[in-house]
């Protein structure tokens, strides 16, 4: 009945103009039919294996950060577990890091650092996967820290992963283009707009978007993926929460006092 309303009200170049934007944005959420958990929180265990699968020469390396014990909600558990990938895991906090030493099944394949990773010359990405056997192009990157994401990835300039999936603020307006100041106290993250220009910038396309984060592919991946980009849809018509829907919200960043990720409070 509502579409019958719709074509009744548009003319014939609107309908097929609408038609066409709806098949686009239907054909820019294919992987998304590929969702599914093992241990990942927003489907994207299914859909970076599928990725994976689209994506000529694999080395089977993959390499998470913030890695909590290597199971928890991770990225990267079930490409180690069932597709025999090796594993670069890093853990800054101590206790999880003790977990993950001692109850990550495969250690075999995993190499575990004790690190902070961030944005300088010592302490950035580069600076800690030089040290170790990973290819420059490894196959997937996991970046969730709560924070600094973007100014992270922009600070790793040796290794070009295939597939990158990072940690976005999800309560930010797709239009509003927000890089998080590199600031280690501060959990404010970073906009889905601001994370697409690094990472066009960086020579990658936006493949799919889950509620909490972005798989980006290399652009130059010979693969039907890479010919494939997603469109970002503006909040309230996607899976992530609408804001004004939700009840009220107190802004926070750590030990900073500005505005950050979103806690809701009933009233």
């Amino acid at each position: 009945m509502q579409q019958a309303t719709i074509a009744a009200d548009t003319s014939p170049g609107q309908a097929a103009q609408l038609t066409s934007l709806a098949a686009l944005k239907l054909a820019s959420r294919w992987l998304s039919g590929f969702a599914g958990n093992v241990t990942s929180q927003a489907g994207e265990d299914g859909i970076v294996e599928k990725a994976l699968s689209l994506l000529p020469g694999l080395d089977h390396w993959c390499v998470e950060f913030g890695a909590w014990d290597g199971k928890y909600a991770s990225n990267t558990y079930d490409l180690v577990d069932r597709r025999g990938y090796s594993a670069v895991l890093v853990e800054s906090d101590p206790e999880k890091y003790r977990q993950l030493c001692e109850s990550y099944p495969h250690k075999d394949r995993a190499t575990m650092i004790n690190a902070y990773v961030g944005w300088s010359a010592t302490d950035g990405l580069d600076h800690l996967l030089r040290r170790h056997a990973v290819p420059q192009n490894f196959d997937f990157l996991s970046v969730d820290v709560d924070g600094n994401d973007y100014n992270i990835w922009d600070a790793t300039k040796e290794f070009h992963p295939k597939l990158v999936l990072i940690e976005y603020n999800f309560t930010i307006a797709n239009a509003v283009e927000f890089a998080q100041p590199a600031d280690a106290r501060c959990q404010q993250g970073s906009s889905d707009a601001a994370l697409v220009k690094l990472a066009k910038g960086k020579g990658y396309e936006l493949i799919a978007a889950t509620k909490l984060n972005l798989l980006f592919v290399d652009r130059e991946m010979p693969s039907r993926v890479a010919s494939r980009p997603a469109i970002i849809e503006p909040k309230g018509s996607s899976s992530a929460p609408n804001v004004a829907e939700l009840p009220a919200v107190v802004y926070f960043c750590a030990k900073v006092g500005v505005p950050g990720f979103l806690l809701f409070d009933q009233p």
